[in-house]
Parts: C-alpha cells; structure tokens; sequence
C-alpha cells in the first residue's frame, strides 16, 4: 500500500504553486502571507502543482497534497498528539482524496490570544482581547496527582447491569437487593483471597466487573480528560510619565472541564466521580473556576522639594509608592451525598452520590456574618436546605461545581513605599517599606464538610492564606 506522511512542522509546509492558480479570498498563502485573491506568476508553475497550505480568513487551514498514485495520506505534527509515532492513529488524520488525485485536509486554526490596542492620549493604551485555550486528553485529576482517593475504580458495578439484575421502580435500580447478603460462592475456595473467609457476601460484589476483588483503581487515567477556557481581557496601561502611572485590567472568563480531581485552597471538593463509568458527565464550571478577576497596580511619584538646602532635598526627594489591589471571584461549590448515604443509594461499590438541587444554596450577609467565630459559632456560608437526597437507585442533578454558589469573593492589597537617595556620583540608597495585605483581610478555606446531609454541612472555620506583613528593608548600591 503507498503511504504519505504528510509533515506538519512550525512553518507548516513547503509551498509549491501553480501558474494561474487562485487563493480564496481573505485568505493568506501559508508561509508568504500574502493575501488573496491573487493569481501566482508563471515561473511558480510546476506540474501538477498545488497551493499548500492555505490560510482561510477564520484562521482555518487546507492542507493539499498532489498524490494521484497514493492510496493513504495522513496530516501529521506534534500538536495533533505529541506522545505518539509519528504516523499512528494518535497522532495523525487522514486527508481526502479528490477526483483530480489532490488530498486535502481543512484543520481548525490555532487557538490564543486576539488582541486589539488602541493608544489614547495621555501616554495610554487601551487593549481589548480574547485568550482560548482547550486541553484533549489530560488527567482527570488535574494538578493535584491521583492517590486512592484521585482515582477511577474500575471495579464498580455498571448501573445498567444494576438496573437488568435488580431493577426498580420509574427505571432506577434496587440498591438495597445489590447491598443484601447472599452465599458466598467464593468461601472456602483456596486462594480467593479476601472474600474466601466468609459464609456470605452482598449480592453487589458478585456482580462487580472482577467479583473477587474489591476496589480496583486506575491511576493516571488521560484518554477523554477535557477543559475549555474562554476569556476576555481589558487592560488600560498608562505609561509612567509625569507623577503617576499603572495598570488597570479586568478578564471575565469561564473554566469547564471534567476533572473532578482538581484541587483548591479555597474549596472543599470531594475528587471521586458521580458515576466511573461516566466521566464525561462530570464535564461543567471547573473546581478552580473564577469568572471575574480585577487587578489594579498604581504608581505614584510624589513631587520632590526644590529647596536650596540639601537637608529638605535629602528628606523629601526620590519618595514613590506602589500598589496591587486584586479582586477575584470566589470557587464554585461542590456539594455531595455522604460516604454512607451514598453507599446505601448506590450499592455500586464505587461513585459517589450528589444531590438533587432545589433551591438556593447561598446564605445571606457578609463573609464575617457567614463565617464561624466565636462570636456566632452556627454560621453557615452554604444551606444544605438548597438540596435534597436524590433516594435509592439512581444518579442526583446537581453540578460537579454550581457556579451560582461560590465562595468567599477574595481582595487583597500589597502597598510599597520606596524612597530613593544619591550619595555620591555612583553610590545611591533606596529605603523600602512593604505592607502585604494591607487591610488585614482574612481569606477562607473550603467548608468543614460538603456532604450535604452532614452537620458541619456549609461551615467554614479555617483561613487561608496570611495575615497583615510589614517589611522595611535598605539597600545601599554603589
């Protein structure tokens, strides 16, 4: 069988050209990036040859290949699969072959930021953009690893083989017949392992994919692991000209993913899936989701003294202070059946219960009133009111993560006062004075518990993060 690899390198491909031959309009012509249409010179022409790759005004872009005699050509390149032979299935596609023998192949074009900026008067600039990103096959634990807790457990019962063997009423499946003892066909059986020292065994674990085990984890599992961000950015710059300066910029963005694993400081998550055996439906807001982020970074140079005496101008010149006020949206919350609940549900031997939401989650008031302290030990941030028990033998609806309860919105303000003295010709000082976390805000860690039928259900009585710092510092250069 004749067989192309077609190379996809960072300059695409190499160009051949025909004589007469025309781009689409608003497209480009690959590695010339020139625009179209455009009918190419005559000393281009070679025999049957064909434009490749063109780049079409949506920044989508057709691969062609003249191979008349070829049975099978394949678009190849370390971004459709970088962990792959080169031409495997993994990490290459097919190309189409047309009636004039010429394979062609339209692939989306790369994702990234798009920017326009505008300069204002004032020495600012004014930029509006977007930034994408998309993840194909990553673990569904994200950064935080996959211990026996951040695994998938193959070995749970399939709720459809549930549903045939023990089935229940309006299509759900009888958790209580599956966690029922029966004889055990293992007992007394050399070398059964675990479940051969026991009469009986719950009727589930016989129908458990390997019944003579218990929990079988996979570990590092990537193929379907999924995550799609989408944002944009306004960023307003102003040169440090005159006595001020900095930087003003705001992104609204949105996180998706599956990744039930993934971990956060300010959030209690619980990182097993709903159901092993449906990962994709785990897909939704992520664990680390922050819709809005504000950040505001000022300078100020206060004007100095023109005194004549070198006493006031060694006091009162070289003084400036700095700032960075940020403001970020708080984790979305991630709610569940407790472990025996769940089980008792269930009857799965993995997967773990959520809830079915009906309301409202959020508390009212502000984060000290929603807070534990002393002061009022039974505040709760989250209601467990907002949920209900989805029952026996089958799945809850709410989200992995709601995006409509979230956490603590967090701020925070670091100031720097800095002055700067000359010495001699060479030699100069510089006095600096820091203040992190300025206002003394407190941020919060995830509640005590997210089971929902738990009482320390919605309760947060741990901070994260620091308290008020202060740093004075000298340096002397020279």
């Amino acid at each position: 069988m004749n067989r192309i690899g077609m190379l996809l390198a960072p300059a695409l491909l190499s160009m051949l050209a025909a004589a007469d031959a025309q781009v689409p309009s608003g497209a480009s012509l690959g590695a010339l990036g020139q625009p179209g249409p455009q009918v190419l010179r005559a000393d281009y022409a070679r025999t049957r040859a064909v434009i490749s790759p063109i780049i079409h005004a949506d920044r989508r872009v057709t691969f062609r290949l003249n191979a008349p005699e070829a049975r099978d050509v394949r678009l190849t390149g370390h971004v459709i699969g970088p962990n792959a032979h080169w031409l495997s299935k993994d990490r290459s596609v097919p190309m189409t072959k047309g009636a004039d023998g010429v394979w062609t192949r339209l692939e989306p074009g790369p994702e990234g930021p798009r920017d326009v900026q505008r300069e204002l008067p004032g020495a600012m600039a004014v930029t509006i953009g977007y930034i994408g990103a998309t993840g194909r096959d990553i673990g569904y634990y994200g950064t935080s690893g996959g211990n026996a807790g951040e695994a998938i457990n193959i070995n749970q019962i399939d709720p459809a083989v549930a549903r045939a063997a023990f089935p229940g009423p309006n299509g759900t499946w009888n958790a209580a017949a599956l966690n029922a003892s029966v004889a055990n066909p293992f007992f007394g059986v050399a070398g059964a392992g675990e479940f051969a020292g026991s009469p009986t065994i719950q009727a589930g674990q016989l129908l458990r994919p390997f019944p003579q085990f218990g929990d079988v984890f996979m570990y590092e599992k990537t193929a379907g692991g999924r995550r799609q961000y989408n944002a944009a950015t306004f960023v307003l710059d102003k040169r440090t000209t005159g006595s001020w300066g900095g930087r003003f910029s705001y992104t609204l963005s949105q996180t998706k993913d599956n990744q039930f694993g993934q971990s956060s400081t300010y959030q209690t998550r619980t990182a097993t899936p709903q159901n092993n055996y449906d990962l994709d439906a785990e897909y939704g807001i992520s664990n680390f989701d922050s819709p809005h982020r504000i950040i505001l970074a000022p300078i100020v140079k206060f004007p100095g003294s023109k005194s004549s005496s070198s006493n006031a101008r060694l006091l009162l010149n070289g003084w400036s202070a700095s700032a960075v006020v940020e403001l970020v949206s708080g984790s979305p919350l991630n709610a569940v059946m407790s472990t025996g609940v769940s089980n008792a549900n269930l009857g799965l031997f993995g997967g773990r219960q959520r809830p079915n939401l009906t309301g409202d989650p959020n508390t009212s008031g502000s984060d000290d009133e929603r807070v534990a302290s002393d002061d009022n030990p039974d505040a709760l941030y989250f209601r467990s009111a907002g949920f209900t028990s989805p029952g026996a033998g089958q799945y809850g609806t709410a989200p992995r993560a709601d995006g409509d309860s979230r956490y603590q919105f967090r701020k925070n303000i670091d100031l720097v006062i800095t002055k700067d003295t000359t010495i001699a010709r060479t030699h100069t000082g510089e006095i600096r004075f820091e203040i992190l976390n300025l206002t003394n805000t407190a941020k919060f860690r995830g509640i005590d518990s997210n089971a929902i039928d738990s009482s320390s259900f919605g309760r947060i009585t741990q901070q994260a993060g620091f308290m008020r710092i202060w740093q004075l510092s000298f340096r002397y250069r020279f």
